[in-house]
């Protein structure tokens, strides 16, 4: 025995979640066969409404797993894009592979052909994203485009969580995996939920858990603007 610790009085806790929706969110993923998980949040603010992980062991893959974003991160690409002068009309393309320092890249089959920022967007077209990155990104880039959406900011909701990693790409070819949310990228559900929120309101706020979590740590960033045009 190592110590012993006198029982005390518990005291109550409030945390933001909405029964109805975490209700809503087991009911989703009942059933699952696999690993999962599932993040919902309040865009407006940032509060967590429901948190899910099945198949996980007991690990909460939701708040804090780490795993490859896939295209799911191409809402980061295209805001580092942005800020470096492209828009949705900018000119783009969706070849069946593309070849970056000796490495091959493919796409999914069945993309449309695309001739836009915006329409290779909406294909998720793997090329068009490479092509555009290696095109006009510099290995900073990516990176700051996340932190800009509050990737990796210090999270304190109350519970262990992640706030994603994105490193800075090694050389070219690893500028194209990132841009497409491989390589070395690694998030949580919690995280690109964050980033959703971000990008469907505008302004970047932390996620928000156990009331009174964050409020103890001075660390906690603000709630930011994006820039209107991303």
């Amino acid at each position: 025995t190592v110590t012993t610790l006198a029982p005390h009085a518990g005291t109550p806790v409030s945390t933001t979640i909405d029964p109805t929706v975490q209700h809503a969110a087991e009911a989703a993923l009942a059933g699952e066969k696999k690993s999962a998980a599932l993040v919902a949040v309040n865009a407006t603010n940032g509060d967590v409404l429901a948190t899910v992980s099945v198949n996980s062991a007991g690990f909460d893959q939701a708040l804090d797993g780490h795993f490859p974003p896939g295209s799911t991160f191409k809402v980061i690409t295209s805001t580092a894009l942005i800020t470096h002068g492209l828009t949705p009309r900018s000119a783009a393309s969706c070849p069946g592979t593309a070849t970056v320092d000796g490495e091959v890249f493919h796409n999914a089959e069945g993309e449309a052909p695309v001739k836009t920022l915006l329409q290779a967007f909406t294909e998720s077209c793997n090329t068009a994203f490479i092509q555009l990155a290696t095109g006009h990104l510099a290995t900073p880039d990516l990176p700051a485009a996340a932190a800009m959406l509050g990737v990796g900011r210090s999270t304190h909701i109350g519970l262990l969580s992640f706030a994603g990693s994105v490193p800075q790409p090694a050389d070219r070819a690893d500028l194209a995996a990132t841009s497409i949310g491989q390589g070395r990228v690694v998030m949580s559900p919690l995280s690109m939920a964050m980033v959703a929120a971000a990008a469907d309101t505008g302004t970047v706020h932390s996620p928000q858990l156990v009331v009174g979590a964050s409020s103890t740590s001075a660390t906690t960033a603000p709630a930011t603007q994006l820039p209107a045009d991303v």
